[in-house]
């Protein structure tokens, strides 16, 4: 993904390289701001603001492409802000604040405020099925999958999070650790979720107790929580059974691998 311009009218398009040629081409050609590019076999999905360009920055919709077919779809065009698709096989997952009492006001985007209400919902590319996932009236977002288990992250009213697991197949939908007061990206992949804890490593001292944040990882299989990283503010990937925590303020500073089997 590639962009151009300044300021609220910056704009965006994607581009796709075929690894064998090392050829590229641009599979976007109407102007918009585009984000949260993410990949999944032949598809690709992003949060697109086309349809409310001059709107404020907290309303996209969500779009797919299928490379093996050539073709967008509009995979949700709705009031407000959808963003931080996930995709994982046929399935895609999104946070989304349709259904937001906000809506229309300045407090209406979803930020890290438990007040601003983002519910999850999932599309089925393969069966054009959407399904409200969570509407909990608080803030749910950052969501990601893998098979048929989504994760994300649920604000609580006293402060914090809860990193929330649902099961598509069965409904059941266990917490599964504590998140921070900021986004904390919880990801999931294989036998594996990962998150973080964080407070901003330069304000820290005016938010009392910070002995909690990190890197965290949850066994699927055991159920077992442990800490990977102890840094005030840091970040971690996840990719089959290995997490690559960054840590740094602002700067990243360190950036180490765990392997988790």
């Amino acid at each position: 993904m590639t962009g151009e311009g300044g300021g609220s009218t910056n704009t965006a398009n994607v581009f796709v390289m075929d690894l064998l040629t090392g050829k590229q081409r641009r599979i976007t050609d109407v102007s918009a701001n585009r984000n949260h590019l993410r990949i999944s076999g032949s598809w690709l999905v992003w949060s697109d603001n086309r349809n409310e360009l001059q709107e404020p920055r907290e309303r996209y919709d969500i779009y797919a492409y299928d490379l093996s077919q050539d073709r967008e779809i509009p995979l949700v065009v709705a009031p407000g802000h959808q963003r931080h698709p996930a995709i994982h096989g046929d399935v895609v997952v999104w946070s989304d604040n349709r259904n937001s009492p906000q809506l229309g006001t300045r407090a209406e985007g979803c930020h890290n405020r438990p007040d601003r209400q983002c519910d999850i919902y999932s599309y089925n590319l393969a069966t054009g099925e959407e399904r409200l996932l969570a509407q909990t009236g608080i803030n749910n977002g950052s969501p990601s999958l893998h098979g048929n288990l989504v994760v994300w992250q649920q604000y609580l009213d006293g402060g914090g999070s809860i990193i929330i697991m649902l099961d598509l197949d069965t409904g059941q939908q266990p917490d599964i650790g504590f998140g921070g007061r900021s986004e904390t990206r919880p990801l999931i992949s294989g036998n594996h979720v990962v998150w973080s804890v964080k407070e901003a490593c330069d304000v820290r001292v005016f938010l009392g107790n910070s002995s909690a944040t990190g890197a965290y990882h949850y066994r699927l299989d055991t159920g077992e929580v442990r800490r990977l990283s102890s840094y005030v503010e840091a970040e971690v990937l996840l990719h089959d059974n290995v997490a690559v925590v960054t840590e740094g303020c602002q700067t990243a500073f360190r950036h180490h691998a765990v392997f988790l089997e």
